[in-house]
């Protein structure tokens, strides 16, 4: 059976109804090992989120008079890309 009992458990941890019809053997341990897998993911997912958050960090840190726009810096300026939409945001107000 694809059916699922999760209860407050995470998703990953959830038992299917076949696991759990198994008197035989304890839940205990593949429980157990059902939820060391889901914190090995989510170690993985909080490290590559930190290491995102460090590339941001180093960013603001080497951009700050452009975050700011102190002295009339505007970081988009050479951004081609944005000189063509201000093109067609214009057309399209009639400006």
């Amino acid at each position: 059976m694809t059916a699922t009992i999760a209860g407050d458990a995470p998703a990953e941890a959830a038992m299917t109804i076949g696991e759990l019809a198994r008197p035989d053997q304890p839940i205990g341990p593949h429980l157990a090992r059902r939820l060391q897998c889901v914190r090995a993911r989510l170690d993985a997912r909080i490290a590559e989120l930190q290491q995102v958050r460090q590339r941001l960090d180093a960013f603001e840190a080497n951009h700050q008079a452009k975050l700011r726009c102190h002295g009339g810096s505007d970081f988009r300026a050479g951004d081609p890309k944005f000189k063509s939409l201000r093109g067609v945001q214009a057309a399209s107000t009639g400006a």
